[in-house]
This record gives C-alpha cells, structure tokens and sequence, in this order.
C-alpha cells in the first residue's frame, strides 16, 4: 500500500500531466505548477511556432488511454497537439488541479 502524499509537478506540458495522472491514480494529492497562463507547456500557442510539428510520430506521443484523433497526421501539428493536451487533461480529470502563472524559482521546506 502506498501512502498517499502531497505531490508538486512542474509544469502542465506532456511530461507533466503524463505525471499528475499517474501520481493521482495512486492516490496521491496532486498539485501542477504551470508559469504560462494555460497548460500545455512549449505547445501553448503563444509559445509555439504557427508551423512546427511533433517529431515523434502521434501513436508514440499519445497517451495509452486516449490515443490522439485518427483524423490527426502521422507528425501532427503544435495545434493539434495543444489541443489533444486540453482533451487530456479534461478526460483525466487534471484541469483542476493546474494552477497556472505559478514560475517556481526554488526549493523550500525542508525536504521530507
């Protein structure tokens, strides 16, 4: 049995809330700092290129629980992927957890 803890993920990109869902399926509290004013980390359209492209094909870069839309090409857009993100994190339930124009600068506590 795992006890459950308080867990901080930096930042609401792929990484991020890949984390925020596995922590939380093991029952953790689960908070996701976010410095931009909405997840999806370097896919967030005001950080995106308008022509950039995945370089990993989509059925690598999608989760397992929600593959990326069939409609969707082999290396999809930065769009496309800002919003198969959004779809994600509402289907898992991880929009409430995502505190946005939260920039971590350090460490505090004592580390326990």
């Amino acid at each position: 049995m795992v006890t459950q803890a308080e867990v901080c993920v930096i930042g609401a990109g792929l990484s991020g809330l890949s984390a925020a869902k596995a922590f939380r399926r093991h029952g953790h509290r689960v908070t996701v700092l976010e410095r931009g004013p909405i997840l999806g980390g370097v896919w967030e359209p005001s950080y995106s290129h308008p022509d950039v492209r995945t370089q990993t094909p989509k059925d690598i870069y999608a989760f397992c629980a929600l593959p990326m839309p069939a409609g969707y090409p082999e290396w999809p857009s930065g769009a496309q992927v800002f919003t198969y993100l959004r779809a994600c994190a509402e289907r898992f339930g991880l929009v409430p957890l995502i505190r946005t124009g939260e920039a971590v600068s350090g460490r505090t506590g004592d580390g326990t």
